[in-house]
């Protein structure tokens, strides 16, 4: 008997065939589930809350050494609004340049290689001449080359992760991790490793914000020296950072308004 009915049938292997619906159906569960999987990493990678490698990508261009005679320390870019017409504003501490003059061009270096800028205020008096946390440690130099420039934090917390980035020891944009730790009116202290040379360097946040500016660290030496108690209230390895709004105290009403800074 002719049981086709008169259509032509394919007789080729076919493996697909051989697979059932519900075997199908798995294979495909499986094949979407590492699909979401990749996906899901992708997102933590580009959403996630730290990412150290971004951010040092962002600091290298921002961040110089500065020397002022025999010393050197650390210097950034700021997005700062100076009156004066340089194209780049960056800010230091004040005990780094101390032995230079306001006017005085200072010598940089970048990953650009070397570069100078203008002195254009500090804060007055030597360094530790008064009690370190009413101390403003601060600088600012004026520069005709462009820079990436870092932003202000506008908010800061106990808790809140902070990266270090400078020039400890003359090395090349060292970069060093940790929190913040506690803070007053003018002084953010972050237990983060900092070192001779990171001095004026920026301490951010996992946004790529400013915190504040490196100034001086506590140490069992420092225990009997300093401010009027003799005694520092704060643990060894920690150390202090001066908030921007510190900058107002500088000559010449350089900051117009420090209100949005913490």
């Amino acid at each position: 008997f002719d049981i086709s009915g008169g259509d032509i049938t394919d007789s080729r292997f076919k493996p697909w065939r051989s697979i059932s619906r519900r075997t199908f159906a798995i294979w495909l569960i499986a094949v979407a589930g590492l699909f979401a999987i990749g996906g899901w990493q992708l997102g933590l990678l580009t959403s996630s809350d730290v990412n150290p490698r971004g951010l040092a990508e962002r600091l290298e261009s921002a961040v110089y050494e500065v020397y002022c005679g025999e010393y050197a320390g650390t210097a950034f870019a700021a997005d700062l609004d100076v009156g004066d017409s340089y194209r780049t504003i960056l800010v230091t501490a004040a005990h780094v340049v101390e032995d230079c003059n306001v006017g005085e061009r200072l010598e940089l270096r970048g990953q650009s290689g070397p570069l100078s800028a203008v002195l254009i205020a500090k804060t007055p008096g030597v360094f530790y001449e008064e009690a370190p946390s009413t101390y403003a440690d601060l600088a600012i130099l004026g520069a005709d080359f462009s820079s990436t420039k870092l932003k202000i934090a506008r908010e800061i917390n106990r808790g809140d992760w902070a990266m270090a980035m400078g020039y400890p020891w003359d090395q090349d944009q060292y970069l060093s991790f940790g929190i913040v730790s506690d803070q007053n009116a003018t002084e953010v202290f972050v237990d983060t490793a900092l070192n001779e040379g990171n001095s004026g360097g920026p301490v951010v946040n996992n946004r790529g914000e400013v915190l504040g500016v490196v100034s001086y660290g506590f140490s069992q030496a420092d225990l009997f020296e300093g401010n009027e108690d003799g005694i520092y209230d704060r643990a060894e390895g920690i150390t202090a950072i001066k908030k921007i709004r510190n900058l107002c105290s500088l000559p010449r009403n350089l900051i117009q308004d420090c209100s949005m800074y913490p």
